[in-house]
Order: structure tokens, then sequence, then C-alpha cells
């Protein structure tokens, strides 16, 4: 199979989705019926992204992660990071891929079930990534969550973006008792149930992410959300 033919297939099937997200989340001027609807939004969300309500808490589960690994920030520093490093990126795909997300998320659940149950991974699951490193080098969702996993374990699954993902943790470079810390080392097998090709997943949600729009519910997140979120760039404006 010609590679290059598929990643343009790809990219050009997910360009095609995002002009939908694009032209149903109300790119233009608002008109007097979506000025009503924030109303009819779930209580507790925070903000919309491409028409997908955003809660609070969705974003807060995150901040003690960005704490762990910049403790110097305030908290709305903290909030910023958990949004446009983790969030967004992962409610991109929400937006572009909701049944390709649903269906990975339905067979991640399951592999990791049974690894969990029988100490091993199933026939059928994606090949392991090999990881050993700090948050940085296996994503600071997967190193959260070996955070709460025991060495030797089958993870939770965790979304990450375009993927949903499960690791069996090898190895943690902490003493027995001893917290993590921000530079604590871990070696992995990265399971990623995937519903984005890998090679086009960066282009195809750095799209959403630069064109979606973004609209804040909860005015407490006006001074969390950076500005250039709430003004972005679409293909007529360059």
């Amino acid at each position: 199979m010609d590679t290059s033919s598929s990643h343009r297939s790809t990219a050009v099937f997910a360009a095609a989705l995002l002009l939908g997200a694009l032209t149903g989340c109300g790119g233009g001027a608002a008109s007097p019926a979506d000025a009503a609807e924030p109303a009819s939004w779930p209580e507790g969300t925070a903000l919309v992204f491409g028409g997908t309500p955003v809660s609070a808490e969705e974003i807060d589960r995150h901040v003690e992660l960005i704490h762990l690994i910049e403790p110097h920030l305030v908290k709305s520093d903290h909030r910023r990071k958990a949004l446009t490093n983790i969030v967004l990126p992962v409610v991109a795909g929400r937006v572009l891929y909701p049944d390709e997300r649903q269906a990975a998320f339905e067979r991640a659940q399951a592999l990791a079930a049974e690894a969990r149950e029988v100490g091993r991974v199933p026939e059928g699951a994606p090949e392991p990534i090999y990881l050993t490193g700090a948050w940085r080098e296996v994503g600071m969702p997967v190193w959260d969550e070996a955070r709460r996993t025991e060495a030797g374990s089958f993870s939770r699954v965790v979304e990450t973006p375009g993927a949903w993902t499960f690791v069996h943790l090898l190895a943690v470079g902490t003493e027995p008792g001893e917290a993590f810390g921000p530079m604590t080392q871990i070696t992995v097998q990265r399971y990623d149930v995937r519903y984005i090709d890998q090679e086009a997943t960066r282009a195809t949600l750095q799209s959403a992410m630069d064109q979606l729009e973004l609209e804040i519910v909860d005015p407490e997140w006006e001074k969390v959300v950076p500005a250039s979120l709430l003004y972005p760039r679409t293909a007529a404006g360059g």
C-alpha cells in the first residue's frame, strides 16, 4: 500500500470533517437565537469549543499535574496550561471524529480490562511503544496515570490526542513510599488505540485548534483562556 497516498487521503478527509465542524458551529456572527444558546449548556460548562461543551471539571482534573510539574505558577496559569496542552487537543478530536473516537474507546477499554485481569495484553492489541523518561518523554496524561498505577500493572485508559491509551508500567524511579516528583522517571509499554492516523494527528488537530470557534460560557474562565484562542485563524482570514 502507498503510505503517502494513505496519509494524503487521511488529511483530505480530516479537512472535510473540519470544514463541516466549522460551518456547523457558527463560525460567523451569532444570530439572536445563537446568543441565547449558552443557557442550554450543561451545568458546570466552562467553555464551548467547536460546538462541544467543556466542563470546568474536565480541565481542573489536570491542574494537580501541572502544579506538580510547575509549582511556581498560580492556579490560573495551571488551568491555562491544562486547557491548551491537554484538554483542547483532545476535544478537537472529539469534534472531528465522534464515532471513531467512541469505537476506539470501547476497544481500548476491553483490551485494558483483559490485560489487567490476565496480566498480559490480549492478541490483537496495538504494537506497544517502549518509553523511558519523565512527563516530557511519555506524555503528561500517561505520566500522570502512572502515578496511580502499581509497578508491574496495567493502567486505566486515558485519552491522548487522537487516541485512547493505556500502559504497562514496567518500572518507576522512586523508592517505596516516595512520591512522584516533576522529574520522576518511568519505563512503560504504551498502547495507543488510535482513531486518527498517527502521522496525521498533529496537523489535523493543530488545524482544528487554529480554526474551531471557542466561546467562554463561565466568566470565571475569561482570565484563563488565551486571547489567541478567542480569535481563531480561518481559511478566509488567513
